[in-house]
Parts: structure tokens; C-alpha cells; sequence
């Protein structure tokens, strides 16, 4: 047996490049587990070493010229006959350098998890790879949604730099809201108690995310919501409109009036609007905003958002006289104010969305290029995508004052957007919701995954320089499909759909995964789930053919239980789809039902449904967050029984 060899060198101690090479390690290891490895520790390469494979950043490395180093990726690896560099423009760059690297010896990774890649073996011997990369977007990132624990978002934070993503936002100033979905096991009654989730427990888990965040030097956004409860002495984890809130005296002439009176907002502080025309409102947000700052100088985007919700306004005569956008705008400038004079490195961005789309008309932003834009269109229907709609003129509606309600229109949208940049002249960056909710709407997933390619492919050409995806973390029942088009479109915006949809399903099931990729186009094909939005059931028919799918689905299931039963590396996707199957039996009927006027037997199917999800979680947790699912549906067909009590029915 000929001798394998490969010498890694480390230029330097940077946390992320050490780890960058820990990757490939253990990676090399499983490609060729013959393979010998020798790590060396310099500051710079040295010839006189030998044939190397150095890692890290040196001015002699030819890397792709970007515009700002700290914010642009780019990655460039040369080797040649096991000799050469991994490098980028940056730590982080150094480190998706890394993993391109891997992937073009024969590591692929589909999906999130300790499970979801694939390495194909071979004998690894004059190691010969050439890379020169810019990404088409600056901004590929992922937000915390949903239910969730340290391991699922650890298992995305692990996935973002292997795909070439490069941000991660945790909303809050504390993220306790998606923890406690997980911890409390809401909307699953068969799940065990977990043990209290303190606040120590939940400063230990953010603290965890952090230390991995900064591991893999992503770019690191923070909070948005919740400025105004910490202000005021109010709750800001989350939305929790069925806690007992307690209300500071000092604070209740400060919340927003709506029809007379100054009240928390659906019993939500993070749903309360302010009174925003009072200049102590003003001063006290701005005042937190910096003192976070100072405390957090590695965040490196802090995301400045006043409540949540929707005509929810001041309506105070004072509030009146401007426009939701005007008063913001008055902060942000006020703001930007003292973090010049404090020189604080944070940067600050401003989500735009609901009545926050109608631009400012009276206050002017002082520094216009240093405060960028959020753009949110959460009202938008994923059913086409932006390159769809290039060619149609957009409306904008005149603003009336907690009436007004931003289009489904996704023209009509970008218009907004377009007057809004003619104040704000800083960077744009999308905020979407492609894998919140809507993918829910379209069981195969393939239909969702094209337009969310088709959209990232287009932002560059709309002048958007790329996105956060505002997702749940477990989003892969059945494919993660959609999540990996995002990445594929964020960083190459001539990348083709088809030939990287085949690659993908190969990589996850594979030989016979395009077989698997047929049978979920023809259920995302067969169901006309249009995206409709506030959760709104569509008028027309679902499916056109509901025998035809019924038979589409049984046809396939010997098939999928074959490959399940098989005992390869292939073989737990293919048990994932087992339970995919039996939730689209149940999925389809439930529509079906409704769709024929039955609609408590299509309330009772969706029970039946909910709890299957649960029963099952287990086995499916690291793919699919039954908690979303269940409140999609919920909201969706307006049912609100008590699920432990039918649990609890059916067992005894």
C-alpha cells in the first residue's frame, strides 16, 4: 500500500482558522482514513517546509480583490500535487475556503445535522484543486424562528459556512420565546418535561450560540423587537400575550393610545407601540440602544425595530401629525447621533414592514448611507418570485393612519421599497419568510425551493444585496431543498435550479434520488396551494385530482420503504420520507374534506394529524419543528381544541 500524506499549515492562532483546519481533518480523515496528517503552527508560509497545504490569510495568497474585507467573502484555494493555500478574504472566508475545499474531494453537506452529509471514500493522493470565488450577495444569513434548542441552532450554525453563508440573527435582546416552545414541548402532549427553563439556563444557552458564532466568525446580527419594553421596564423575550404582564406606573402614560386609551397592545409589551411624539420615549430608546452597544461591540449588526404587530399606532394628536416611518426615522437619527459621538463600531438597521413600508415625508435622515435597510415584505405571497414580476408596475396605496395595509403584491412591494431608498441610501438587505411558513403550504417542497431561488438569483439585479432568512431551523420534511437553493442563489446567481436540484437529491438519497425528486415535484405539482397571506384558506380547489394524488402517494411507498429497509448511508433519508408519506396521507384528506364543506371532519383529521406530528417527534425532530406546524394549521383552519385532552381521550 503506497503511502498517503497531506501536511496542513496554520498561519496563525485566529480561533476560526484553527478551526478551519480542524475541519479538514477530520473531513480528510473520512474521505481517505489511511491518510496521515501532519499539522504545523507558523505565522507565515516557509518554503523551506516542503510541500504544505497552508490555511489561513498571507499578503502572498492571490485572493479575489472585494470592497470591504470584514463585510465580503471570497475564497481562493490553489493546490497543486498537495501543496498550496486555503485561504479568503477573511477568518470567515478562510473557513468556507475550507469546506469548498472538502466538497470538491467528495464531501457534500444537504442538510443540518450530525447526519446530513455524505462523503464518498476514496484514496486521496497528489491533492490537485483550484478555487477563485466571490459570492453574488455580501449578506447569506439565517434568523432564529420557532421552536428550537442549543443543538438545532448549533446544527445551523454548523451548516451555514459548509453551504457559503456567512450571518446569523438572534432576535432579542434575549431569544427566551423559541427556547420555551421547545422546553415547554407546546403542542406536543406525549413529550416528556424538560428541566426549567431559568433565566441562568437561558443566559447559558445564548452564551453557548455566541461562543459558536464567533468560533465561525459569522457575521452576527442581534435583537430588532423589544427597544421599547426594555426601555420601559417591560418584557422584551418575546410576544407572550397570555402572561400576567406587570406594568411600571412611570410607564403607562408612555404606551400608545389607541381608541382613547394608553394600554398594552393583545396584552403583547412587544406588541405595544410607544407614544413616540414625547421626547422622553425618544431619549430613553436611545438611551438603551447605546448602552447595549457599548456592552456588545461583537454584534455587528444591531437591528433597530419598534413593536411588532399592526395598527397598533400612537393615535395621540401628537402621534398623529407624522407618519409611523417619520418618528422612527426621528429616532434612528437621534441615535445615530450618539453612537458617532460614542465611536461605537456597531452597525444599525432598520426593518421596514406592515405600515412601516409607507416612507417618511417630513424627517430627513442626517447620514443617510449609514443606517441600512431591513426590507421585510411579510405580507408578499411566495406563489411567484421577484424575476417574475420584474416587468409590472408596482401601486402604492395612500396611507391612512392604523388602517393602512401593505399589498400581497410582491410589485406593489418593491415599489415601496424603491421610495424608501430614495431616503435611506444605505445597504439593502432582504428579510423573508420563504421557509416560516409557506413552505408548509407546498408538501413536496419543490415548488417553494424554485421560487426562493429565482428570488435570491435576482436580488443583485435589484439593487438588494442579499438576505436573512427568517425560518424556522428545522425545515427539511421532507428535502432541505428550499434552504439549500437560498444558499446556491446567495452565492452564485447564475447557478441553474435543475442541475443543482438533481445534484442535491442525489447527494441525499442517492442513486435512485431522482426518482425521489419526480415523486415530490408531482405533489408539489398536484397541489394548487397557493401562499395566501395572514394564514387565509384559498377559495379555489386545492388539488384538482385528489384520486390521482392518493395513488401518487401508494404508488411511491413500496418504493420508499425498499430504500429504507436497506441499512446504507442512504437509508435515513429514506426513513424520513417513511414518516413524509404517512403525514401527506393525512395532509391531503384533511384538505380534502374541508374542501368538500366537511369541515369538522377536517378539523378532526387535523387533529388526528397534529397528533401524529408529535407522537412522532422523536424520530423526525432534527427535519421538522412540529410546534410551527401545528400553530400553521391551527391558524390556518381556526382550530383551537385542547390537544393533551385528545390524547388523553384516545389512550384511555
Amino acid at each position: 500500500m503506497k503511502f498517503r500524506k497531506i501536511r496542513l499549515g496554520q498561519l496563525g492562532s485566529h480561533e476560526t482558522v484553527a478551526f478551519a483546519v480542524d475541519e479538514l481533518q477530520k473531513y480528510l480523515k473520512r474521505i481517505d482514513p489511511e491518510l496521515f496528517i501532519e499539522i504545523l503552527l507558523l505565522d507565515k508560509p516557509n518554503d523551506a517546509c516542503g510541500n504544505v497545504v497552508w490555511v489561513g490569510l498571507h499578503d502572498s495568497f492571490k485572493v479575489p480583490v472585494v470592497e470591504d474585507r470584514l463585510l465580503d467573502d471570497a475564497v481562493a484555494i490553489s493546490v497543486e500535487n498537495g501543496a498550496g493555500y486555503i485561504s479568503g478574504a477573511n477568518e470567515r472566508s478562510v473557513l468556507i475556503a475550507a469546506y469548498r475545499f472538502l466538497k470538491e474531494l467528495g464531501c457534500d453537506w444537504f442538510r443540518p445535522g450530525t447526519d446530513g452529509f455524505r462523503v464518498k471514500q476514496k484514496e486521496l493522493d497528489n491533492i490537485t484543486v483550484h478555487v477563485e470565488e466571490v459570492p453574488s450577495c455580501r449578506h447569506r444569513g439565517v434568523c432564529i424562528e420557532g421552536a428550537i434548542s442549543t443543538e438545532h441552532v448549533v446544527n445551523m450554525l454548523d451548516y451555514l459556512p459548509r453551504v457559503g453563508m456567512n450571518e446569523y440573527y438572534i432576535q432579542f435582546l434575549t431569544p427566551a420565546i423559541f427556547f420555551e416552545r421547545w422546553w415547554e414541548h407546546q403542542n406536543n402532549p406525549y413529550a416528556e418535561e424538560s428541566e426549567n427553563l431559568s433565566p441562568e439556563l437561558l443566559t447559558g444557552l445564548t452564551l453557548k450560540m455566541e461562543q459558536e458564532i464567533k468560533k465561525r466568525s459569522l457575521r452576527y446580527r442581534k435583537v430588532g423587537h423589544g427597544w421599547g419594553p426594555k426601555s420601559f421596564g417591560m418584557d422584551a423575550t418575546g410576544w407572550h400575550g397570555n402572561w400576567e404582564h406587570h406594568i411600571p406606573e412611570e410607564t403607562k402614560p408612555v404606551l400608545a393610545m389607541l381608541n382613547g386609551k394608553r394600554d398594552l397592545h393583545r396584552n403583547s409589551p412587544l406588541n405595544t407601540q410607544l407614544c413616540y411624539s414625547q421626547p422622553i420615549v425618544r431619549s430613553r430608546i436611545v438611551d438603551t440602544f447605546v448602552e447595549y452597544c457599548k456592552e456588545n461591540p461583537h454584534v455587528h449588526h444591531v437591528e433597530f425595530c419598534v413593536s411588532d404587530g399592526i395598527h397598533n399606532w400612537c393615535e395621540c394628536d401628537a402621534c398623529r401629525k407624522l407618519r409611523p416611518s417619520d418618528w422612527v426615522l426621528k429616532i434612528l437619527n437621534e441615535l445615530d447621533e450618539r453612537l458617532i459621538a460614542e465611536k461605537l463600531p456597531n452597525r444599525v438597521t432598520v426593518p421596514i414592514y406592515h405600515e412601516l413600508m409607507w416612507e417618511p415625508l417630513e424627517e430627513k435622515p442626517r447620514n443617510p448611507d449609514r443606517i441600512g435597510v431591513l426590507f421585510c415584505p411579510i405580507t408578499r405571497t411566495h406563489d411567484r418570485s421577484f424575476a417574475d414580476c420584474q416587468t409590472e408596475q408596482g401601486k402604492i396605496e395612500a396611507f391612512a393612519y392604523n388602517k393602512a395595509k401593505a399589498s400581497d403584491k410582491i410589485a406593489d412591494n418593491m415599489a415601496y421599497l424603491h421610495k424608501w431608498t430614495e431616503t435611506l441610501k444605505g445597504e439593502v438587505v432582504l428579510f423573508d419568510y420563504h421557509l416560516m411558513w409557506t413552505h408548509i403550504n407546498d408538501p413536496g417542497y419543490e415548488r417553494i425551493a424554485k421560487v426562493a431561488h429565482d428570488d435570491m438569483k435576482f436580488l443583485p439585479a435589484m439593487g438588494i444585496q442579499g438576505m436573512i432568512s427568517c425560518q424556522t431551523q428545522r425545515c427539511a420534511f421532507p428535502t432541505n431543498l428550499p434552504l439549500h437553493m437560498i444558499a446556491r442563489g446567495l452565492w452564485d446567481s447564475n447557478s441553474a435550479f435543475e442541475t443543482e436540484a438533481d445534484a442535491y437529491y442525489l447527494s441525499a438519497y442517492g442513486p435512485d434520488g431522482l426518482q425521489v425528486r419526480q415523486y415530490l415535484a408531482a405533489v408539489s405539482n398536484a397541489m394548487h396551494l397557493i401562499d395566501y397571506p395572514d394564514f387565509e384558506l384559498p377559495q379555489e380547489a386545492l388539488c384538482e385530482d385528489y384520486e390521482g394524488l392518493y395513488r401518487l402517494i401508494r404508488e411511491f411507498r413500496p418504493v420508499i420503504d425498499h430504500h429504507a429497509a436497506a441499512g446504507d448511508e442512504y437509508a435515513g433519508e429514506w426513513k424520513l420520507l417513511q414518516h413524509h408519506s404517512d403525514y401527506l396521507q393525512r395532509y391531503v384528506r384533511m384538505y380534502e374534506l374541508i374542501e368538500q364543506g366537511k369541515t369538522e371532519e377536517g378539523k378532526d383529521e387535523a387533529n388526528k394529524l397534529f397528533l401524529q406530528l408529535a407522537a412522532n417527534e422523536q424520530e423526525t425532530q432534527s427535519v421538522l419543528d412540529v410546534w410551527n406546524h401545528i400553530k400553521v394549521f391551527r391558524e390556518k383552519l381556526q382550530i383551537h381544541t385542547n390537544l393533551t385532552a385528545i390524547a388523553d381521550g384516545i389512550n384511555r
